[in-house]
């Protein structure tokens, strides 16, 4: 990866697996540094559908299926509505295999 290339604060919540007492998904909130690209990508989902991404989220390290995303800091306990759920992961190593590019497709 290149030096410089996660300069975006973006606002994750994991999915914990446990339900609150109401039976609602619960999650664990963190901000990270991470590289946004508002683009449109054409890609077939884990269902085996074909969607149309919002935006690539360029990581660190690796987040489970169901993980909502939103750039910039937000403080918010409970994912807002216009937090936007991955839809993809996938990663690329480079030739050497030395290196490996996060992209998460929302």
């Amino acid at each position: 990866m290149r030096k410089g290339l996660y300069i975006h604060d973006v606002t994750v919540w994991v999915p914990t697996g446990e339900p609150d007492i109401y039976g609602k998904d619960t999650y664990d909130r963190e901000v990270i540094k991470a590289r946004w690209e508002e683009s449109r990508r054409t890609f077939t989902n884990t269902d085996g559908n074909l969607v149309t991404s919002n935006a690539v989220v360029y990581v660190k390290k690796s987040f489970p299926y169901g993980s909502l995303f939103k750039k910039g800091v937000d403080a918010s306990v409970e994912p807002p509505q216009d937090a936007y759920k991955m839809e993809r992961y996938q990663e690329i190593p480079n030739l050497r295999g030395t290196r490996v590019e996060r992209e998460i497709l929302l």
